[in-house]
């Protein structure tokens, strides 16, 4: 599907009380919205990983990693709706999320038809916005290509460069941000690691390793560039096919 003529946004719902994540993710399935949910920060860095999202909602009361953090690194990426569904009432607690970056902020108990009025409002305004720079990034026949069906990277010229499913995560990742760098604490979770406890020494080691194998495979230079101190970019154009 062309991205210009998708119509509905792409929506994950994050979310830790079960019932209310499954009535979500079931609403906006049976209205054809692309849905699924996760539990928490974590879980849900690792599906992002592998699956594309246009808008977020968000709880923010969630285990281990807080909801405010996870609207600080999606607002980061500048290509992400977020629509904020909380029992933090207080307007202190709204200003706080909107000052974070999500673009609504809903108090439970909310209807689900609010929620949806939300997400479509979230995705005319932005949805535009972050398409057509993703398609007027490159010429399609000139980008690099990440293929989801064959963990594979093409190179512009049509060079394929096999991909191990960590490598693959972690470009993936790279990719979806649009040419905005990623942090290694969203990296580490995609990756299936814990930011408290993971050694971001082990994403270095398998960049170098993969900069290597571009080089011996398909004699090229990948366009992944470290931000020292911060994460990584994939600085050129590429599309995931």
């Amino acid at each position: 599907m062309h991205m210009e003529q998708q119509t509905k946004p792409r929506i994950a719902v994050v979310e830790d009380e079960s019932d209310l994540r499954d009535n979500i993710v079931r609403f906006f399935s049976a209205r054809g919205y692309p849905c699924w949910g996760a539990e928490s920060a974590e879980a849900f860095y690792r599906e992002l990983a592998l699956h594309t999202v246009d808008v977020v909602v968000l709880d923010l009361g969630l285990p281990g990693e807080d909801g405010l953090k996870v609207a600080e690194h999606l607002a980061a990426a500048r290509h992400y709706g977020i629509v904020i569904v909380s029992a933090r009432g207080s307007i202190d607690d709204r200003l706080t999320g909107l000052d974070v970056g999500a673009d609504a902020y809903l108090v439970k108990p909310v209807d689900l038809r609010e929620i949806a009025a939300s997400v479509d409002a979230v995705w005319r305004r932005f949805g535009e916005k972050r398409i057509i720079p993703a398609i007027a990034a490159g010429n399609i026949a000139s980008r690099w290509r990440l293929h989801r069906n064959h963990w594979t990277l093409s190179t512009p010229s049509g060079a394929t460069l096999p991909l191990t499913p960590s490598e693959y995560r972690f470009i993936r990742c790279l990719v979806e941000s649009l040419g905005e760098p990623v942090p290694k604490e969203h990296l580490t979770v995609a990756l299936g690691g814990s930011p408290e406890s993971y050694d971001y020494h082990r994403i270095e080691s398998m960049v170098s390793r993969l900069r290597k194998k571009a080089q011996t495979v398909i004699r090229c230079e990948l366009p992944i560039k470290a931000i020292q101190g911060y994460g990584f970019v994939f600085s050129d154009s590429c599309e995931l096919a």
